[in-house]
């Protein structure tokens, strides 16, 4: 191969001009195209996980929509034992007839005031009875299995005073209903004390 022939030299100038033409191609277009398509794979790779996050939760939504439909329907029952405001007058006069039906004397019936909080409103009534322990736990049962939400706390036994020999206990407790507060009705602590001081 002599390379003093002119063929030869085109040859050569052509193949080093294909190979830089080549090398160009590769570090100019390629190597572009390659960092584009590193890039496009990372974002498909990010979408993916997205789409699959979304997936999940979108799996979720049918188990926490019944579980939300579960809880108002628990709801919905629980305000059925929770009279409104204007019921309390009734639920007063359940209990006193519940009492009276056990033959309980009573001593004293005397709604206390009632206390707001957030959700619910407390209605607490001091009964004083005389009884003897069955009238005592008949009507403390009554109580019990009302429909509505009444507790019993304070309860204070002794002997009576009374010459009945049936009634052999005084008994003294707190029977505590509850009313679902009206929204707007409630003011926190602090904002009650502002609104007295204001006045």
């Amino acid at each position: 191969m002599n390379l003093k022939d002119p063929k030869i030299q085109r040859i050569l100038i052509a193949g080093v001009l294909v190979i830089l033409l080549g090398i160009g191609f590769e570090f100019g277009t390629l190597r572009g195209k390659r960092r584009e398509i590193k890039k496009l794979k990372d974002t498909y790779a990010k979408v993916e996980d997205r789409v699959n996050k979304a997936r999940a939760i979108a799996g979720r939504v049918k188990t926490l929509q019944a579980k939300l439909d579960s809880l108002n329907a628990e709801w919905e029952a629980l305000q059925q034992k929770l009279p409104k405001e204007k019921e309390m007058p009734r639920l007063l006069s359940d209990l006193a007839r519940a009492g009276t039906r056990t033959n309980a004397e009573f001593l004293l019936f005397q709604p206390l005031s009632k206390t707001i909080y957030e959700h619910y409103t407390q209605h607490p009534v001091k009964i004083e009875i005389d009884a003897s322990y069955h009238q005592l736990g008949f009507f403390l049962t009554k109580i019990a299995n009302m429909q509505r939400l009444v507790n019993i706390s304070k309860l204070k036994l002794g002997p009576t005073k009374s010459k009945n020999r049936a009634k052999t206990l005084q008994a003294s407790f707190i029977a505590t209903a509850y009313t679902i507060t009206k929204p707007g009705t409630y003011k926190p602590p602090e904002e009650e004390k502002k609104q007295r001081r204001s006045r």
